[in-house]
């Protein structure tokens, strides 16, 4: 019987622990917009495509078939990506082309209106597949040889990020709590993308002005850059596309020659953005409003696979 009190102890314990973890997330899940992480796209190479070991002589085709996942919150249209195959040579592995701009359309992970994050189908890239030549080693080498096989993909992506902005345009009423705070930091919520903002702040700026600033911060490990699809020159690097708006009074941004809108340069991962909402001629007394922020960008990352080659002697 004792052991017994015990099991059923532990078990409510259990259950305290599940709706602890579970139940009360919910809740907060359904009154937020975004999924929210750091990734956009993810890239892995299927199993066994490339085969880690093959032979030399023309003896052992074999294709490479990468597995694109957009595990992000903005969908990639078609011919919005490319990948690009380097570390083995043409000369040497043969195959088909070694660079392809992906045809189909990669959906984003997105929240439905009960809370749920719903994901995206992935999509299967093959290079020396049906209708392809194939890779191979095609000489002989004098003894078992590793290569490093690297899959770079570019592809343009974008941040959606908001923000309860609180707006007075007189003093709190005596006797009488704000609904909410002018001098303060507020939290942001973030679509899923390897670019966030942080740090947002707010404070009086003056008459019918609130001043804000907000960090542009790069979270994911791969670059940024803008212009061209996969055209990572010089004066392209590390510049993001950023777009400030409200639905309430005007954005102005020093950061962006005081409009709301331009492209900056990130420096070690990280921009500080200084801007003001002018509130001359909105009506209402005290209220909560969105600010919406925009981050568009190219972006590159990479994957590597090892093959090696054996010596057919």
């Amino acid at each position: 019987m004792a052991s017994k009190r015990v099991y059923l102890a532990l078990a409510v314990v259990a259950l305290v622990f599940l709706y602890g973890c579970t139940g009360n997330k919910q809740p907060a899940s359904r009154t937020t917009p975004f999924c929210g992480g750091l990734d956009g796209l993810e890239m892995k190479f299927v199993e066994g495509s490339p085969p880690s070991e093959v032979f030399d002589g023309a003896q052992f085709p074999f294709d490479v078939t990468l597995r694109l996942f957009n595990k992000g919150e903005h969908p990639i249209e078609a011919n919005e990506a490319r990948i690009e195959l380097s570390g083995i040579s043409p000369v040497d592995f043969g195959g088909p082309d070694y660079a392809k701009v992906i045809s189909e359309r990669l959906t984003s992970t997105h929240k439905d209106q009960e809370g749920k994050c719903v994901n995206g189908d992935p999509v299967h890239i093959t290079f020396g597949g049906a209708g392809e030549e194939p890779f191979k080693y095609r000489h002989s080498l004098p003894g078992n040889t590793q290569f490093t096989l690297r899959a770079d993909i570019c592809y343009r992506y974008q941040t959606n990020s908001t923000v309860q902005f609180c707006v007075q345009k007189e003093l709190p009423r005596f006797g009488q709590e704000p609904t909410c705070k002018v001098d303060e930091a507020k939290s942001v919520s973030n679509s899923g993308s390897p670019l966030h903002i942080e740090d947002f702040k707010q404070s009086p700026g003056g008459q019918d002005r609130i001043a804000f600033t907000f960090s542009i911060v790069q979270k994911g490990t791969g670059a940024v850059h803008s212009g061209a699809l996969c055209d990572s020159s010089f004066q392209n690097r590390n510049r993001v596309h950023v777009k400030v708006s409200s639905r309430v009074g005007s954005v102005a941004c020093t950061s962006l020659n005081g409009g709301n809108e331009g492209d900056l340069i990130i420096v070690d991962n990280k921009r500080v953005v200084n801007c003001v909402l002018g509130t001359a001629g909105t009506t209402g007394r005290e209220f909560e409003t969105p600010i919406n922020i925009e981050l568009g960008f190219n972006y590159k990352q990479h994957e590597d696979a090892t093959i090696l080659v054996k010596h057919l002697g």
